[in-house]
C-alpha cells in the first residue's frame, strides 16, 4: 500500500480539526496559494526549501502538532536541487545516471551555500513574522449571521495579545482563545469590530456584520 504524501497528511490533519484553508492562511500568515500548493505537493510553485520548511512548521504548530514528523516526510520523498527547489526522490534517481560526479570542493561550496540560504531564509522569515500584527481568527459570529440581542463573539489570537470587541476588553484564555457576549439594543444591521493588539502595539482588526432580530 502506498504511504501518504506530505500534502495528503497535512490535509487530513486540517480536515480533522475542521479548519479551512482561509482560516489557516490568516492565522499563520502563509499565502493561500502556498497552502494549496503545499497540500497538493506542488513544490514547483513554492519558494526555496527553507521557506517550505518554515511553512510546514507554522502549519503544524497551528494545528498543535509536532512539526518534525512532517518535515521528515518532506525529506523522505523530496530532494533539494542546487537552486533550492524540491524534486521527488524517484525522479532524481532516474536522472542520477546522467549527473556528473560532484567534487569535494563543489560539495563544500554547496553545503556552505545551503547553510547560508537556510540561515538567511530563517532570518527573513522571523523578520517577517516579527513585523506582522498578531493572528486573529473569529469563530463566531459568521459574516451576515442572524443573531439575537445577545451576540456571542469567540475566536483565537496570539497568546501575548490584548483583545477588544467594540472597544471593550475581553479576557484571553491560556491557549489564546476568547469568548464574550455583546448586547445590541436594537434590531437591524450591526457591525462588530474585534481588535487584537500585541505588546509592540501592532493591531489586527476583523469586522463582522450581523442581522439583529429579537
Amino acid at each position: 500500500m502506498k504511504s501518504q504524501s506530505l500534502g495528503e497528511v497535512l490535509q487530513v490533519e486540517r480536515h480533522a480539526q475542521k479548519i479551512s484553508r482561509e482560516a489557516l492562511a490568516q492565522a499563520t500568515h502563509i499565502k493561500l496559494d502556498f497552502i494549496k500548493a503545499l497540500e497538493s505537493n506542488d513544490f514547483a510553485h513554492l519558494p526555496p526549501v527553507p521557506f517550505v520548511l518554515g511553512f510546514i512548521r507554522s502549519y503544524a504548530r497551528y494545528l498543535k502538532l509536532n512539526p518534525e514528523p512532517f518535515c521528515a516526510l518532506l525529506r523522505r520523498d523530496y530532494v533539494a536541487t542546487d537552486d533550492g527547489k524540491l524534486l521527488p526522490r524517484e525522479k532524481m534517481s532516474q536522472l542520477s545516471f546522467r549527473t556528473p560526479t560532484i567534487t569535494m570542493a563543489k560539495a563544500s561550496a554547496m553545503l556552505v551555500f545551503g547553510l547560508f540560504t537556510a540561515i538567511f531564509g530563517y532570518a527573513i522569515w522571523r523578520w517577517y513574522q516579527f513585523n506582522q500584527p498578531p493572528q486573529l481568527t473569529i469563530i463566531e459570529p459568521q459574516e451576515d449571521a442572524s443573531v439575537s440581542g445577545q451576540v456571542k463573539v469567540s475566536g483565537v489570537t496570539s497568546l501575548d495579545a490584548v483583545v477588544a470587541v467594540n472597544a471593550d476588553p475581553v479576557s484571553l484564555q491560556p491557549n489564546g482563545s476568547f469568548q464574550t457576549e455583546i448586547s445590541i439594543p436594537r434590531e437591524g444591521i450591526t457591525t462588530l469590530t474585534i481588535q487584537s493588539t500585541d505588546p509592540r502595539g501592532k493591531t489586527r482588526t476583523v469586522q463582522r456584520t450581523v442581522w439583529v432580530r429579537f
